[in-house]
């Protein structure tokens, strides 16, 4: 059985979402809407499709982006929508796509790559380390009792005004947030639903709504579904919180105290947060606010070693040497990273190592977000020089945590 990796053509789109349909669970059949849609959408020159004696049996694709990383951002080649038909697992399918996306990204000068994972055994293979988390929380949302005073005012909107709003708020908050990532406007029209996607259901019940400061500045904004529960004549409603994007502590907290004192509310749930969120130090009593899933979020691979530790900056000057294997390029690299909070640099070397490891596991701790403490308890680094990993640590760890705002 041959495989070949190729971009799809326009003719080829309908088998490259019924693809995409059946290996994520869904209804395989496939509209003219669907394929028109995506065809609007899609950058074929960025798909990587495995074909199997000539038929499509995988599917992949890029686009570009801009990841936070500390002190700045970097091109980023995000890769998604990756499947393979059940009837071709483990034949080396994902592999050579994954191979041509990579070599593509470097073509492209895109230093590092990025993806989320449905499962997590999947990606370590190819370089990905897990670098963010994400968690689920809800509350009983008549439990949270807010005691700071209120300030600013919080308006319903709809649709077209939160798309004119929206990516002023967001662009306040990108640039701080690590692993945050920039959102173009198809992004937006997408996100905010102007456009509505053919063969996804259109939201019933979406609010929308804007917080201002004293000056009438908008500076937060939150999406929410609700859905009316009623118990033996009793409100119970849940809200489920879509997106709460904040630029000020302020507008952090009057979004939070809004959902939570909404009528006929007995829940909140969120999901997809920053896994250091402050939310319980807000409230009376902090175990209001219950997670309820704690998962990895968004893997990173570098591409360009020498480029990603020279691309961000360190919480406290150091210099460590680093000697990373890559097994994907069959390469082993010696590098001295040196950095402070005004930035880094990063020059081969031929010094002695004080770090062993992969580019898995440089992967998983570029954003600060693992610690290299923990990689070396779990055997998956190995500290030639004693006191390098806490120095290697003191120079990568950040606060706030990582959070991928942006699914993807």
């Amino acid at each position: 059985m041959s495989t070949e990796v190729r971009a799809a053509t326009e003719a080829e789109l309908g088998d490259y979402i019924g693809c995409l349909k059946t290996a994520f669970l869904a209804e395989r059949e496939v509209t003219a809407e669907e394929v028109s849609w995506k065809a609007a959408h899609t950058d074929l020159g960025r798909t990587f499709c495995a074909f199997s004696d000539g038929a499509l049996c995988g599917t992949a694709r890029t686009f570009p982006t801009d990841l936070t990383v500390p002190g700045g951002s970097l091109r980023a080649s995000a890769i998604t929508e990756v499947t393979v038909l059940p009837t071709h697992h483990r034949k080396g399918h994902l592999r050579a796509m994954m191979q041509a996306m990579l070599a593509d990204a470097s073509r492209r000068a895109e230093p590092v790559a990025i993806l989320t994972a449905s499962e997590w055994p999947i990606y370590s293979r190819f370089g990905f380390g897990p670098a963010s988390e994400r968690v689920s929380f809800e509350m009983r949302a008549p439990d949270a009792q807010f005691s700071a005073p209120r300030s600013g005012s919080v308006a319903m909107v709809g649709v077209h005004e939160l798309r004119s709003l929206a990516p002023g708020i967001y662009d306040l908050i990108r640039p701080r947030t690590v692993g945050a990532l920039n959102r173009d406007p198809e992004w937006w029209d997408s996100l905010l639903n102007v456009e509505v996607r053919p063969g996804w259901p259109a939201p019933k019940n979406r609010v929308r709504v804007v917080w201002r400061d004293d000056g009438g500045h908008a500076q937060g904004y939150v999406i929410y579904d609700t859905t009316e529960i009623w118990s033996d004549g009793v409100p119970s409603g849940e809200v489920q919180v879509r997106e709460l994007m904040a630029a000020t502590p302020d507008a952090y907290r009057e979004l939070w105290r809004y959902v939570c004192e909404l009528d006929l509310v007995g829940t909140v749930r969120a999901n997809h947060r920053p896994v250091d969120e402050p939310l319980a130090h807000l409230i009376a009593d902090g175990r209001v606010v219950r997670t309820r899933a704690r998962i990895d979020h968004l893997w990173v691979r570098l591409l360009d070693v020498k480029e990603c530790l020279s691309g961000r900056s360190y919480s406290e000057p150091g210099r460590v040497v680093f000697e990373v294997d890559d097994p994907m390029s069959e390469s082993v690299s010696r590098f001295s990273v040196e950095g402070d909070s005004k930035g880094g640099s990063a020059e081969a070397t031929t010094d002695e190592p004080e770090i062993l490891l992969g580019i898995t596991e440089l992967g998983a701790a570029y954003l600060g977000g693992v610690s290299f403490a923990a990689l070396a308890m779990s055997g998956r680094i190995y500290e030639r020089a004693p006191g390098s990993v806490a120095r290697a640590d003191a120079m990568f760890g950040i606060r706030p945590l990582p959070w991928l705002t942006t699914n993807f």
